[in-house]
């Protein structure tokens, strides 16, 4: 039955997640492909969004950034939900972020944020204002780092989490500065 089937793709994606959590990407792959194969089946097209999202996390892992650029964009282009699209914008951003394609990143970060800030989902917008301040510090931004970097201490209900986004652009900021210095 579809219900039956639903609830099967549903926890081989779950599962899927788990595996990257370990960092065990063949494992994931294998239960993203059953995920797969029960959503042609029983076309299901509300979990291609989250196939492609996952299977670009899988590429990532395995420095195939290519790959997982075009399965976020699968991703976001895959789904009417905005919470699913803002997840796929910010690894996207991140990986321009890596490749120090800065305005890339800005524009894929920023769209992730306004999602997330509209939907009010404050623990993705944490990460989404602390991925900006990185942004914008690495680009020698400060001032406007140090808003988004408030922003995401603000957003974070979390007390180690903030303590960990704090330490991190402090971090940040004082590996820029000596570099300054040289």
């Amino acid at each position: 039955s579809a219900s039956g089937a639903s609830s099967s793709e549903f926890q081989y994606l779950n599962l899927a997640e788990i595996s990257l959590l370990r960092k065990d990407v063949d494992l994931a792959l294998e239960r993203i492909e059953m995920a797969r194969i029960l959503v042609e089946k029983e076309k299901l097209g509300i979990f291609w969004s989250r196939i492609f999202y996952l299977g670009g996390r899988c590429d990532e892992l395995q420095g195939k950034t290519e790959q997982a650029l075009k399965k976020y964009t699968d991703a976001i282009n895959a789904t009417k939900n905005d919470s699913e699209k803002a997840l796929a914008y910010n690894n996207i951003g991140l990986i321009y972020l890596r490749q120090t394609m800065y305005e890339e990143a800005m524009k894929n970060l920023l769209a992730a944020y306004q999602i997330n800030k509209k939907l009010k989902l404050y623990d993705q917008l944490a990460n989404n204002s602390y991925n900006l301040a990185n942004c914008l510090q690495l680009q020698g931004k400060l001032q406007e780092a140090l808003s988004y970097a408030f922003e995401a201490l603000s957003c974070d209900k979390i007390g180690e989490s903030s303590m960990n986004i704090l330490e991190d652009f402090r971090l940040s900021v004082s590996a820029a500065n000596a570099k300054e210095c040289r």
